[in-house]
């Protein structure tokens, strides 16, 4: 129902569950009430959000949703827009202002011209393109007046040739206008709603709501913007950064240039990487200079910015709702983020591809069979994605011949190490959708319980009762006051979904609640065959039969066995 009516769901405060049963025992608090909206509403109040209120009488909490509008910045920065470069006097206007000398070092020349730039095309672009949406309404109104004339009176040889200049006009501002609100809602999808600038208005204005920071003090009372960029400061000045020693040539700063992603987001200078590309011809000489005269000094000017990142440390300044705060240089080693990671990405992968066609050479693994002449890959490389092909039979010493019988599989419960709490967790749904339940049970590094829980959740399906148990699961250890925390589940998906923060709405706020807490401490998720899950499949089973949830379970004698057996590093047995 969401989905068909294209609805979006207001961004939630204040308390976290909207629904309890009031119980003492049993007790069972959920979100079951949610605000939604549609994309006229977003149109009319961009930065609503809903409050959920203390509950008095009633079983559900009251809900407000309210408007608030942020102060939005006076200082903007400049941004370039792509489809100025099919404008035909762009490289012109673009050769203009750069071909006038500048004296100072060549990183002071490329920045100063850079600035320049930005003053002359705020003014060549006012003058060349007009306000798209109106441009497109007039272009419309009159094509409409043309055929209401073709319609009423025939058409003729000097209507026919209106008529057809009118829809190239038409076209060529439709055309303006989603290159525009394409760029603004940074989405690469052209396949989505009528000319796709609906869609790109909602996916604009969505984000837009999302990103914007409404309250934001410290203790002592600092303001939301110093606060910012000084913790951004002190965040990129934790450890020195490397040096790159080596003095690059023209072609290795041209090939790093044509790498970069065009489509990706400008830098605080404004220009994005489709600029260098389209204008190289006129700023190469200036580019290279710059960045070999950096790479010589090591020394970048106070106040300069950068879009060469690939081959030049940066300089940032902290974008707040739209407008730039701070300005400070980065002194820390390369992360997630960093301009020189995704090069560091793509040699990582290629080391991997060689490795794997190495062994496949080797014949330390078995590509998998296909058609005849077909060629079958070993692997597939997607975003940061690895698929390996393979046939497993080599690595498990398994016979491949047809008709030997399946092998069996010792599977262990590992301890965790020294400190850390494991947490072994289930989900379990009979009938999908079904009445369902949460289970979960902590154990030291000794294997011995520290803690448990089983939780119903009333019908849901797998995939719902399955992250929902997650979820809980982290909720328990955040209580349990858990520093090191190793979680074990059987299913694939939610380990997969959790390492890279796939979550699905129904559990993103239970997702925001305790991703500070997960951000504090140690932890990590892996995946684990069913057999060495049994006590959380065990309690998932049982709460989703019985309703009954409960905490720090007394376990049957059956199970306590499984316990022992686990402690003991005793193995269970899988056949495949």
């Amino acid at each position: 129902m969401v989905d068909t009516c294209s609805l979006i769901q207001v961004p939630s405060q204040g308390r976290k569950f909207t629904w309890t049963n009031n119980r003492r025992r049993g007790h069972v608090s959920a979100v079951l009430n949610r605000s939604f909206c549609n994309e006229a509403w977003i149109s009319y109040f961009q930065e609503c959000h809903q409050f959920v209120l203390q509950r008095v009488a009633s079983d559900h909490a009251p809900i407000l949703v309210v408007s608030e509008g942020s102060e939005r910045p006076k200082n903007c920065p400049f941004r370039f827009q792509r489809f100025w470069t099919d404008h035909e006097d762009y490289l012109n206007a673009v050769q203009s202002s750069w071909e006038n000398d500048i004296p100072g070092s060549p990183m002071m020349v490329m920045a100063q011209k850079l600035k320049r730039l930005k003053v002359f095309l705020r003014s060549w672009a006012k003058e060349n393109f007009s306000n798209f949406n109106l441009e497109m309404m007039e272009a419309k109104k009159c094509m409409e007046e043309i055929q209401t004339v073709i319609d009423r009176d025939g058409i003729s040889d000097s209507i026919y040739a209106k008529e057809a200049d009118a829809k190239t006009k038409y076209l060529k501002a439709l055309q303006n206008y989603e290159k525009l609100w394409a760029e603004k809602s940074r989405s690469r999808w052209r396949d989505q709603g009528d000319r796709c600038s609906k869609f790109f208005h909602i996916l604009v204005k969505i984000r837009r709501m999302k990103n914007s920071i409404k309250s934001l003090r410290t203790v002592d009372g600092t303001l939301i913007s110093e606060y910012v960029a000084g913790y951004y400061e002190h965040f990129h000045k934790e450890w020195d950064r490397g040096r790159l020693d080596g003095i690059p040539s023209d072609s290795e700063i041209k090939s790093a240039v044509w790498d970069l992603d065009p489509d990706s987001a400008p830098g605080p200078d404004g220009f994005p990487r489709a600029f260098y590309k389209s204008c190289w011809d006129i700023i190469s000489s200036d580019v290279c200079k710059a960045i070999r005269w950096f790479s010589r000094t090591g020394y970048m000017p106070y106040g300069i910015n950068n879009n060469f990142l690939i081959l030049v440390s940066a300089r940032i300044s902290v974008l707040l709702n739209g407008g730039p705060v701070g300005y400070f240089g980065v002194e820390k080693g390369l992360r997630q983020g960093d301009p020189i990671s995704p090069m560091l990405f793509i040699i990582a992968e290629e080391v991997l591809c060689r490795g794997l066609s190495e062994l496949l050479a080797k014949n330390s693994i078995k590509a998998l069979s296909g058609p005849r002449g077909a060629i079958i890959p070993t692997h597939i490389l997607f975003a940061d994605y690895v698929f390996i092909f393979s046939n497993a039979s080599i690595r498990l010493g398994v016979s491949a011949l047809l008709g030997k019988p399946l092998s069996i599989l010792e599977v262990f419960w590992c301890r965790p190490d020294f400190s850390w709490i494991k947490l072994n967790v289930d989900g379990c749904s009979l009938g999908n959708p079904g009445n369902s339940g949460a289970g979960g049970v902590f154990r030291n590094h000794r294997g011995l319980v520290v803690g448990s829980f089983k939780k119903f959740l009333g019908v849901h399906t797998n995939y719902y009762t399955e992250f929902t148990a997650l979820m809980e699961g982290i909720l328990k250890a955040k209580e349990l006051q858990v520093d090191a925390l190793w979680i074990e589940m059987d299913s694939v998906a939610m380990v997969v979904a959790l390492q890279s923060k796939s979550i699905p709405w129904f559990v993103l706020q239970d997702w925001l609640s305790v991703k500070d807490y997960l951000n504090s401490i140690n932890w990590k998720i892996t995946h684990c065959f069913r057999e060495a899950n049994c006590i959380a499949d065990f309690l998932a089973k049982a709460v989703a039969k019985s309703r009954n949830s409960d905490v720090n379970i007394s376990f049957p004698p059956h199970i306590r066995s499984e316990i022992a057996h686990d402690a003991e590093s005793r193995p269970r047995f899988r056949f495949i």
